[in-house]
């Protein structure tokens, strides 16, 4: 049996923050774009999360230390107390946009100074995105919204990790030390995703259902899994030596984010003001007429195409999310 890998270390404190998501709300963004028939589109981006404290006791960031709402002309933006419940924000931007015109940077986020950096700098932003609706050559309309990781790399993301390399280098032999390199950085982008979403972000689901969870991510590497091993190697592996090693590597995966998980959540806040926060983000689009593809969830009740996700996931690089309709139909 391989060892019980331990690389995915840094994620440690996104864990922490996923249960705190949870459990105490922190800071969460909901993003509406209605698409016209003509191309044209309305958005409304809600935030919601931890007012500025008044006592100077906090247990994380507030929504104020995180998001960065869009200040360009043309949004309108607001900010009241959650009526059921003072202690938490909430701030809703709205704008209508023209036909070809492009959104740009209302999911940006910032990172808040570290404690180390000089008084009165300033917050970088960690996330961007831009949205664009077009019409086709064939008359339909693409909706297309790309998320961007501004901030640094996780180290699990820069590099293949050393724990992942020696898993993959015992439990497929065969491959060799470029292929194991490429294999290993897919992997660890595959976990990443399946982690913080799009899709399904199994996350939250490993703190609040962890025998779920676990099936769920299970599954989800599965595919990654053979898919590398298929394409790094072709007929070099039986499908029975491939199915034997895909469960190896799936089985030490889910076993190190387990232990993670488990670890982080009892071990309580840090109470760190200054870690990037982990924000649960659900972006929906309302499009006309028929939907013809998308790579999100339609919702069977009111059309709309949903996609859910942690603010981390574009760590791994950009987030597309798309649909295309026929207006007319």
């Amino acid at each position: 049996m391989p060892k019980k890998l331990h690389w995915f270390s840094a994620t440690s404190a996104l864990l922490l923050s996923a249960a705190l998501v949870l459990l105490s709300g922190c800071a969460r963004i909901a993003a509406n774009t209605e698409v016209k028939a003509d191309g044209s589109f309305v958005r409304t981006v809600v935030y919601r999360g931890s007012a500025p404290s008044t006592d100077g006791f906090t247990m994380g960031p507030s929504l104020d230390d995180l998001i960065a709402p869009p200040r360009t002309p043309g949004w309108k933006v607001t900010r009241e107390k959650d009526p059921k419940n003072e202690s938490d924000l909430i701030v809703t931007a709205t704008r209508a946009f023209a036909a070809g015109e492009t959104l740009s940077d209302d999911l940006a986020l910032k990172s808040p100074p570290k404690k180390d950096a000089p008084k009165g700098t300033l917050p970088t932003t960690t996330l961007g995105n831009t949205l664009s609706v077009r019409t086709l050559p064939d008359g339909t309309l693409e909706y297309r919204e790309v998320i961007r990781w501004r901030g640094s790399k996780p180290s699990e993301l820069a590099t293949p990790e050393p724990e992942m390399l020696a898993l993959l280098a015992t439990t497929v032999p065969t491959l060799d030390k470029a292929a194991l390199a490429t294999v290993a950085t897919h992997l660890q982008q595959s976990l990443w995703r399946a982690l913080f979403g799009p899709g399904e972000p199994l996350l939250g689901l490993l703190i609040t259902h962890p025998e779920l969870g676990e099936f769920r991510l299970k599954k989800r590497l599965a595919a990654a899994v053979d898919a590398e091993l298929k394409t790094a190697l072709g007929e070099k592996l039986t499908d029975a030596e491939r199915r034997t090693a895909t469960q190896k590597v799936i089985g030490a995966l889910t076993e190190s984010v387990k232990d993670k998980t488990k670890k982080q959540v009892n071990a309580g806040p840090s109470g760190d003001k200054n870690d990037d926060a982990l924000v649960a983000m659900l972006i929906k689009a309302k499009l006309p007429g028929k939907l013809l593809q998308t790579n999100g969830e339609e919702d069977p009740a009111t059309g709309e195409i949903v996609w859910g996700l942690f603010s981390q996931s574009a760590a791994a690089g950009d987030v597309v999310l798309t649909a295309i309709c026929d207006p007319k139909n």
